[in-house]
């Protein structure tokens, strides 16, 4: 049967981890991942204050409004806008946050401080034009899986079963190879994602000076194609 899945002598792990995953559209700036686990207090994090993601916790290890809200409010608004600022943008620079459709995102009108506003994508739009999903995800997942064989086969070289690397991978590695994965995205894996969004409105070089409207069609993608080149635009995706 296609669907029989071979024997093994290792158990299925039942820890699971949601990861969230932002970037702008001028592949300049990732912001800090964040990690949604079942335990808020796990054994293998006691002592670790610096994380190199945003953790959160509960029963479910899923994204709530509650922990998207505090994810939104006290790390995503101020990273991006010192990123910007960082970019040589000024303080009212608009940053623009696109999200899909999920249950756990508040509405629209809650997603408005300062500078900073989301916009939600089209529904049934996500293997079409949401830059997380052309790409950069399936690029975090690849690398993530290179550096947990590379570990488990070190450690294999070192003596140690398969079984038993698998009992000692604590959640405190998932977060750190994780991260290291997203870290290790590369600017043109960023930047390529975002072509089918915006390629109804990308810049012609071949323009008639004579055209008015051509020019003015021109002038608007000229102002959409420098929107992506700056820091403003982001886009969050589980």
């Amino acid at each position: 049967m296609g669907d029989e899945r071979a024997t093994t002598d290792c158990k299925d792990a039942k820890q699971r981890l949601t990861i969230r995953g932002c970037a702008n559209a001028a592949g300049t700036h990732k912001i800090k991942l964040a990690v949604i686990g079942k335990t808020l207090y796990p054994r293998c994090l006691k002592g670790v204050h610096n994380l190199p993601v945003h953790y959160y916790a509960n029963k479910k290890a899923s994204v709530t409004r509650e922990i998207f809200s505090d994810w939104f409010n006290k790390h995503f608004v101020p990273a991006a806008q010192a990123h910007c600022r960082q970019a040589g943008l000024g303080d009212n620079c608009k940053i623009l946050l696109f999200l899909d459709n999920c249950s756990a995102h508040p509405p629209p009108e809650l997603l408005v401080k300062s500078n900073v506003l989301g916009i939600y994508f089209p529904p049934s739009v996500t293997s079409v034009i949401q830059p997380c999903d052309q790409g950069i995800l399936c690029s975090m997942k690849s690398k993530y899986k290179h550096f947990f064989l590379n570990s488990m086969l070190a450690s294999v070289n070192r003596g140690l079963k398969i079984q038993d690397f698998l009992k000692e991978f604590s959640l405190k590695d998932a977060i750190y190879t994780v991260a290291n994965a997203w870290n290790d995205i590369d600017k043109s894996t960023l930047t390529s994602a975002w072509h089918r969004l915006w390629a109804t409105m990308m810049f012609e070089n071949d323009l008639a000076d004579e055209d008015f409207e051509a020019f003015k069609d021109s002038n608007e993608k000229m102002m959409v194609s420098k929107l992506i080149l700056t820091p403003k635009a982001y886009q969050l995706k589980v």
